[in-house]
């Protein structure tokens, strides 16, 4: 029950995170210092997925609404 519980906190982290992601992406022109954010969040994504593997297909699908 307790890893049930941190998942579910972890899935709603990482789904916050992909909307702050968003927010970002949707504001920003593209600049040297735009790109470099992109890349960036790109990353942290990807370190998120790596990481919590069980909701890799969940994330995966968010991300592509994110880019």
């Amino acid at each position: 029950m307790v890893t049930v519980l941190e998942n579910t906190v972890l899935l709603i982290n990482e789904v916050r995170y992909i909307e702050f992601s968003k927010i970002i992406l949707s504001k920003s022109s593209i600049t040297k210092i735009n790109i470099v954010r992109r890349v960036k969040n790109l990353l942290c994504l990807i370190f998120i997925f790596k990481k919590y593997h069980i909701f890799y297909f969940v994330n995966s699908v968010a991300a592509i609404f994110v880019f």
